[in-house]
């Protein structure tokens, strides 16, 4: 899937667009059915229209300096609030309300933050050692889906060789703390280099910390979803890779990490 995901990344605009939403409303669905399978009955038309409203207004803000993300989650509260207080039967309604707000924050409002920065606007002036030259919208992201990619692989490998000590027992026994020390040492060493290989407007420092906030981004989305699914008894979010699960399992570290680069960018080049 890796040479796809590049080819979006680098053409961007309207496959950039395309792809975010049909990720965005199949991680909307895997969590629905997640929720549904441990007897939660959420409201799933708004789900899926908030989780759309929100992708939509991110390519929409691409084009304007209106804060529109807020303006849907101001939106999305009250839709879901004013559903359940439409129902005649009543019982269950915070919780009903409680899980669709927050699944389609979870999902829509996380993955928005992709369209958000494939296209930012930030001009980018190739550092004299780079050797890619992308622009502005395709460096970000692909840093995002970097870092993410270089923390995964530091953790597992460190964890394997070195794992000792546990880190969340009832949410994922595999996880050490050596394994997540070395996904954030790893992503710090990968965020170093890509400010030198995609011309990055940030020092070698800022490198490293974009890198180790973007690993502890990541794996706390790696948590977060490992918890929902025990929360639901299922062992997969969904069967869409054989052998790997649903979009959700693929794509949970990069639902927080997404915003965290985002936002860190805009930050760190103000």
């Amino acid at each position: 899937m890796l040479p796809v995901l590049a080819l979006v990344v680098w053409f961007g605009g309207v496959w950039v667009d395309l792809v975010v939403t049909g990720c965005a409303l199949l991680g909307c669905y895997e969590l629905d059915t997640m929720y549904r399978h441990a007897g939660y009955h959420p409201r799933a038309v708004v789900s899926y229209l908030g989780t759309f409203a929100f992708i939509g207004v991110a390519i929409l803000q691409t084009r304007t300096s209106i804060d529109l993300l807020g303006l849907v989650l101001f939106l999305v509260i009250g839709a879901s609030l004013i559903v359940e207080l439409a129902q005649r039967d009543h019982e269950g309604s915070l919780l009903n309300w409680a899980l669709t707000l927050s699944g389609t924050v979870y999902v829509g409002w996380t993955f928005a933050h992709a369209i958000l920065l494939r296209h930012l606007s930030q001009t980018l002036h190739p550092a004299p050692a780079s050797v890619l030259h992308l622009d502005a919208g395709a460096a970000w992201i692909a840093t995002a889906l970097l870092v993410t990619f270089a923390s995964d692989t530091s953790a597992y490998v460190v964890g394997r060789i070195w794992g000792r000590h546990r880190m969340a027992p009832y949410i994922s026994p595999k996880k050490s703390w050596e394994g997540a020390i070395g996904g954030v040492v790893g992503a710090m060493i990968s965020g170093w280099l890509l400010v030198l290989l995609l011309g990055l407007p940030l020092s070698p420092a800022m490198g490293l910390v974009l890198g180790g906030a973007g690993s502890l981004a990541g794996q706390a989305g790696d948590l977060a979803e490992s918890l929902i699914k025990r929360q639901v008894g299922v062992k997969d979010s969904g069967h869409l890779i054989p052998g790997h699960g649903g979009l959700l399992d693929r794509a949970d570290s990069l639902l927080f990490t997404f915003p965290v680069i985002y936002y860190l960018a805009h930050w760190l080049t103000a």
